[in-house]
């Protein structure tokens, strides 16, 4: 496996509990980055896997050293230059019943189920007046910064350990 260039995420990467699963991302070559520029991400973004049997789980794009890329059959909102202030509200209504049902219902059909980006965009949501969406979002954007940040240094200790382990294992390194 490529362990050099640019990371992509692909829709095994995307964890059921909302996370990203950074440790095993693929990579593609840096030359290959200026023509998939727009399959970029940022920290604050939210994905969506837009094929086969796990359509419709989703995550929040966390902290990460470098530039994510997407891979074609993920979906990408891209929130902005302040996604935060916009994050609590979106992630809260994919996490309703409502939306994930509706993603089946629309991908349907098929052996393999798939959903386009347009209609991703057709999914009917409540949405409040102005002032309340923004109370909203104000209120529990630390909350989102928080868990961006926590994913970050989880996959740094995640890292860690796994460099870790195998020195302590065969004697490397010791602990006093």
């Amino acid at each position: 496996m490529r362990e050099s260039g640019v990371p992509v995420v692909k829709i095994k990467d995307i964890n059921e509990d909302y996370t990203l699963n950074t440790n095993e991302l693929s990579y593609v070559d840096f030359d290959k980055k200026k023509v998939a520029s727009r399959f970029n991400s940022k920290e604050g973004d939210v994905i969506i896997a837009m094929t086969g049997a796990t359509i419709g789980k989703f995550a929040l794009i966390p902290k990460y050293e470098s530039t994510l890329l997407i891979n074609q059959r993920v979906g990408l909102y891209n929130l902005g230059d302040s996604p935060f202030s916009k994050l609590p509200f979106l992630i809260n209504s994919m996490k309703q019943e409502f939306f994930r049902s509706k993603i089946f219902q629309v991908a349907g059909g098929a052996a393999q189920p798939n959903i386009s980006g347009e209609q991703l965009d057709n999914i009917p949501l409540v949405i409040p007046d102005d002032k309340r969406m923004n109370l909203y979002n104000e209120k529990f954007e630390s909350v989102f910064r928080l868990i961006s940040n926590n994913q970050f240094e989880s996959n740094k200790l995640s890292e860690l350990r796994d460099w870790l382990l195998p020195m302590l294992m065969n004697g490397q390194v010791t602990v006093n």
